[in-house]
């Protein structure tokens, strides 16, 4: 796990009803962040996982791409949050657009 240094960005993680805290050092890329979820949920490289981010509305946005991690990040540094709130979950939703297995 990564030790916090200043200017990490803190990762509030949900994953099957844990909590885990990591720290990631910008900027992030897509590949080596799911790399770091994966690990910290103790998920084989192997395995689909679907993540999402809880944006200032409360809702949840997938982050499929680079672009869209990019943006995660730029709003959270935007709007001065402490956290990016991340869920993880298993596998792919059966639909692009439609909830995870596991997600309210």
């Amino acid at each position: 796990m990564v030790m916090e240094e200043d200017t990490d960005i803190k990762l509030k993680t949900r994953f099957l009803g844990q909590v885990l805290v990591l720290y990631a050092r910008p900027p992030l890329q897509l590949e080596s962040f799911f790399s770091l979820l994966k690990e910290a949920c103790q998920q084989p490289s192997s395995h689909a996982i679907t993540v999402k981010w809880i944006d200032e509305d409360g809702d949840p946005v997938s982050i499929d791409s680079q672009r869209e991690l990019d943006e995660a990040v730029r709003i959270l540094q935007q709007s001065g949050d402490a956290e990016l709130n991340i869920h993880v979950f298993l596998g792919q939703p059966a639909l692009p657009g439609l909830p995870c297995e596991g997600e309210d």
